[in-house]
């Protein structure tokens, strides 16, 4: 019976140890069969909000990528203040102009309900020191251009060289640091070209092991954004797998329960 349980407990703590994954989509046409297979799914500001609610009775949190690298301030405020009304479950906010606290304090001060709040910043681009100074007030961070970028002048994808990885990996280690004392989520974003499987594959491959070191949220992507990568989709035959053996696993539990019961009992029935 000792070992049932023990089994029991191990399946359970696979479950509740699932790892999280995530989506970043900005296309104008949405696949919802393939977006609700990941945990979090990152679109830019739809009005289609039956594709929204949609995805969030199916488990998914939504989050709205918001741009505001072109706007005022108070263009941003009326821009948040729209995406508010739509009920997604957060923002992920990006600004070349790094006006995050005033954007993060547009969203506290309009919001109705808690909302989860991140920034998109590019690894090569933000100092730590600007990214220290607001990530108290955040939930998650999405680093992009995380080891592998596209360069539109030379219209190709690339890895990191030796300085750039070296400069990734500093900065990797401070976000990390700063992730843990505050107990946020790091995403990070990274592309190469899916015309292309193999490199596609080499590349995802040395993103995911720079990640996994620092405990990083890994999604790899075309340029625009416009690529949905299953690799990092919920696994659902291994969650339906697992399920099926914490069931049945319940049962033996059970029927040994009973059995050790009934003996117990004919036990008492026979007297000493």
């Amino acid at each position: 019976m000792r070992s049932a349980w023990l089994l029991l407990m191990v399946t359970l703590v696979l479950l509740s140890n699932s790892t999280a994954n995530y989506v970043i989509y900005l296309g104008d046409s949405w696949n919802e069969e393939l977006l609700a297979r990941f945990d979090v799914v990152i679109l830019k500001p739809i009005w289609n909000m039956s594709l929204v609610s949609s995805l969030k009775q199916r488990g998914c949190k939504v989050i709205a990528y918001a741009d505001l690298s072109h706007l005022d301030l108070d263009g941003i405020s009326q821009y948040l203040k729209h995406i508010i009304r739509e009920h997604y479950d957060g923002i992920l906010i990006y600004d070349d102009n790094m006006r995050y606290l005033q954007a993060i304090s547009i969203i506290q001060e309009l919001q109705a309900e808690p909302m989860l709040i991140g920034v998109m910043v590019r690894s090569r681009d933000y100092p730590p020191d600007v990214i220290e100074e607001v990530i108290p007030h955040l939930d998650f961070v999405l680093i992009d251009e995380f080891g592998s970028f596209y360069d539109p002048s030379k219209k190709g994808y690339f890895m990191f060289d030796e300085d750039e990885m070296n400069r990734l990996i500093r900065f990797a280690e401070s976000i990390k640091e700063m992730a843990l004392k505050y107990n946020i989520s790091v995403l990070i974003l990274a592309y190469a070209d899916p015309r292309s499987p193999q490199l596609f594959h080499e590349y995802m491959s040395r993103v995911n092991g720079l990640a996994t070191m620092y405990g990083f949220i890994s999604y790899l992507t075309n340029a625009n954004k416009t690529f949905i990568n299953l690799y990092y989709a919920r696994k659902a035959e291994g969650v339906a797998t697992t399920l099926y053996l914490a069931i049945v696993i319940v049962i033996i539990v059970l029927v040994e329960i009973i059995f050790k019961l009934r003996i117990a009992g004919l036990r008492r029935s026979r007297g000493p």
